[in-house]
């Protein structure tokens, strides 16, 4: 973006000296300037000679200065100061902030700068007044088929992160600018995924004309980069669907429930072979939820090679203990990578929607993902939901032992897989008691398989504990009817859901607002596995959001 300020240039001492002399010239001479653009370009000139920051009273001096050249400002200028003053880390104070940008509500700017001064107040978390975001859409929307698909992304971006959502008129206008061939084409993969992921998180479900055009563009660069491979080509700058921009569109896609795309589907199962080996945790979450489904079919017999790379990959992603949490870094080809892992709250929903619905898993994952779990809820990192969610792993690891000790007919493997058997049952043991004691919050259909679980693994329940459950599970129901009333009086234009009913709920955020509610008193296995994939699924790397912004 224009008004993101480059990093400073390393000078040697003399250009120090040099520079900060020419601040001390300056800053004595800064109210007698007699236009905006003068002021400008002396903070800018000491930001090209490495004084990114000329000191507090020499900005102070500046932003007073700005005060009495304001009528001489551009709506650019305004935009520049702000860039200089984030860059400096130092910035005008409230009230001087505030007149600045009550001057650029009557000034014009091109589309583009608009777009880059939404990006830049949206980092610098300034929100406008309605008034400015109105005269901003609006020179906007005249230009909507003109606009760059980075500079949507800027705007929408700007927009998330205010928490704002823009006129319908002119979401309809930008939408529909997009559809046309060759707008996305021209974009790279983290400016297409990126606009989605901004729409998706605005809660704007876009018209089937803009999935195809965004899928179509997709599939087209996948098979065009796949092809130039082939020929031992590179493929063009930018036009690779890396593992995030790809992973982040198939999101987006699976949350509006648009997964019925084969031609696309194809083209996404063959390129996450490639990308997955340099996916981070998330990554690999999304794409994998989204192509279990979305190929859960023989006709996609063929495109089933993405999940031994899955495989492969979640070995070094998944959270063994507090040592391998957060960032690693993966050799591949000679080439360091650092990843996120997954986090533990992800191994429910990546067993629910990647591992469980008829993939095939070995033991050796089967029983690391037994670790993981294990050692999760011995933290308390894992809720009851998950618990009762991840305990039919165990068992489903346990018949394939046994079922491996059959087919072999070894003895020594029997007396082994006996041992190894017992092991995790004494596990599913564990989990099931932790299950039990932190089941505050819990749904109350949760806690009702309890019970269940602890039958299945002939763990026996003292008569007091079935008590106490039965009591707590009596007290979940009593909070869903009136949290249930709540919402209903709420949907009626009554008061707000009282805090109350809300606070200690295991599986539910503020950010999921009266939809999460709605879904957790409604569907609450469900709704708990969304909300986990909607959380560890949405987040996204700073350096790709920054990458999608780029001017093409």
């Amino acid at each position: 973006a224009p008004y993101t300020a480059a990093p400073a240039p390393v000078c040697s001492s003399s250009q120090a000296w040099l520079s900060a002399a020419a601040a001390a010239a300056i800053q004595s001479k800064l109210l007698l300037l007699p236009h905006a653009s003068s002021l400008i370009d002396a903070l800018q000139c000491l930001q090209q000679l490495g004084l990114v920051n000329p000191g507090t009273l020499f900005l102070n001096a500046a932003y007073a200065a700005a005060d009495a050249l304001l009528d001489t400002f551009s709506a650019r200028s305004v935009l520049e100061l702000l860039a200089i003053a984030t860059s400096a880390s130092h910035m005008p104070s409230q009230q001087q902030t505030a007149a600045l940008l009550q001057h650029l509500i009557p000034l014009k700017l091109s589309p583009a700068d608009v777009a880059s001064g939404m990006c830049l107040l949206a980092a610098i978390r300034i929100r406008p007044s309605a008034e400015l975001l109105s005269h901003w859409y609006g020179m906007t929307e005249a230009a909507a088929d003109r606009l760059k698909p980075s500079d949507i992304l800027q705007i929408l971006w700007a927009c998330c992160q205010w928490q704002v959502l823009p006129p319908t008129q002119w979401l309809h206008s930008v939408i529909k600018g997009l559809i046309p061939a060759g707008r996305f084409s021209s974009c790279s993969p983290a400016t297409a995924a990126g606009v989605c992921f901004c729409l998706w998180q605005l809660g704007v479900q876009p018209s089937p004309a803009f999935v195809t055009a965004v899928t179509s563009a997709a599939q087209h660069s996948i098979m065009t980069t796949a092809a130039a491979a082939a020929a031992g080509q590179q493929p063009l700058p930018g036009q690779m669907w890396d593992a995030e921009s790809l992973s982040v569109l198939c999101f987006c896609l699976l949350m509006w429930s648009e997964d019925s795309l084969p031609v696309f589907n194809a083209a996404a199962a063959a390129q996450a072979q490639v990308v997955l080996p340099y996916a981070d945790g998330p990554s690999l979450l999304r794409l994998g939820a989204y192509l279990t489904r979305a190929l859960d079919s023989d006709e996609y017999s063929d495109e089933q090679g993405w999940q031994e790379v899955l495989m492969r990959t979640l070995y070094d992603l998944l959270p063994l203990s507090p040592d391998t949490a957060g960032e690693i870094t993966i050799g591949i080809d000679g080439v360091a990578y650092k990843k996120s892992r997954l986090p533990f709250e992800a191994l429910s929903t990546l067993y629910l929607m990647v591992l469980s619905p008829g993939s095939v898993v070995d033991n050796g994952m089967l029983d690391q993902l037994r670790r993981c779990v294990v050692y999760g809820a011995e933290s308390e990192l894992l809720t009851t939901w998950d618990i009762v969610s991840l305990v039919p792993l165990l068992k489903e690891l346990i018949q394939s032992v046994v079922q491996d000790v059959v087919e072999s007919g070894d003895q020594e493997a029997v007396i082994s897989a006996d041992q190894m058997c017992h092991e995790i049952t004494l596990d599913m043991h564990t989990l099931i008691r932790i299950a039990y004691q932190q089941r505050s919050g819990a749904h109350s259909t949760v806690q009702e398989v309890i019970p269940r679980l602890a039958e299945d693994a002939d763990l026996d329940m003292p008569a007091v504990s079935r008590d106490y459950l039965k009591a707590s599970i009596t007290a979940a129901r009593q909070r869903e009817q009136q949290l249930q009333d709540a919402l209903l009086l709420a949907a009626e234009g009554g008061t707000a859901v009282p805090e109350s009913l809300i606070e200690g709920l295991a599986e539910v955020a503020p950010e999921d607002g009266i939809r999460g509610l709605v879904e957790y008193v409604e569907r609450p296995f469900s709704a708990a596995a969304l909300q986990r994939f909607r959380r560890v699924g949405g987040c996204v790397s700073e350096e790709w959001w920054l990458k999608g912004m780029q001017r093409a």
